[in-house]
């Protein structure tokens, strides 16, 4: 009889280890689906804040090809008016470098005709 309790009691501890290797694979399972789950979670979260910043670096894209543009227009604008400047100055150099030799022309010429009026002459020889 003891070899019949012997086998019932390895039958029955056989079944309790079963039983107890079921509940830790069962609670392995619970924790794995939540360490899954809150993984999935995170996963999802991180996912927003990349769409959230691909939005954000998209939009900061446009304003600096926006700012680009702008300053591109402002170079053209600027080489522009500064040859605009230089031609401007080239004609004032220009005009008052004739109006420097008209004077020059205009002072022999009122020179002569003091001198003439020293002398007493009156245009005649």
């Amino acid at each position: 009889m003891s070899e019949d309790l012997t086998k019932q009691d390895l039958q029955a501890s056989e079944e309790r280890i079963v039983k107890l290797i079921g509940d830790i694979a069962a609670r392995s399972d619970e924790r794995f689906a939540e360490v899954i789950a809150k993984s999935d979670e995170r996963f999802a979260a991180m996912e927003r804040r990349f769409a959230a910043s691909d939005e954000r670096f998209a939009a900061s894209d446009e304003r600096f090809a926006a700012m680009e543009r702008k300053l591109r227009r402002i170079l053209v604008i600027g080489v522009r008016e500064a040859r605009r400047e230089r031609r401007l100055r080239r004609e004032l150099d220009e005009n008052i470098t004739r109006l420097s030799a008209a004077q020059l022309v205009t002072e022999e010429k009122f020179q002569g005709l003091l001198d003439a009026l020293r002398r007493g002459e009156n245009g005649h020889k």
